[in-house]
């Protein structure tokens, strides 16, 4: 489940802030790329909670509202239910990949 939201965070950052931007650009891009390094080196099954400062929460969310984008264009499904779940682990709720995957099975019946 680390990956996955690690590799949220990395689209996200090529997408809104490509390298070469403006400094300001490159610095959010940065700060992206280092939560989700750090997302991936310090997550333990014993925590199951995401490390994510309260200054890049608001980044956090955007990038998963566009990973929901991107799964609606390459499913053609509804995403409702991953969205939810994914906004709440990024606010600080603890990682349950089971209700990852029930949340990812109610979008597939809906």
């Amino acid at each position: 489940m680390s990956v996955l939201l690690s590799d949220i965070l990395r689209q996200y950052a090529d997408a809104a802030y490509p390298k070469g931007g403006s400094e300001c650009t490159q610095s959010a891009r940065e700060s992206l790329l280092m939560s989700a390094d750090e997302l991936t080196a310090k997550w333990t099954e014993a925590s199951q909670t995401t490390h994510i400062s309260k200054r890049l929460r608001v980044m956090a969310k955007a990038a998963v509202r566009y990973y929901a984008q991107s799964l609606i264009l390459e499913e053609d499904l509804p995403v409702d239910a991953r969205l939810e779940y994914l906004l709440s682990v990024f606010a600080g709720e603890a990682i349950n990949e089971a209700e990852y995957d029930a949340a990812q099975q109610k979008d597939r019946t809906t």
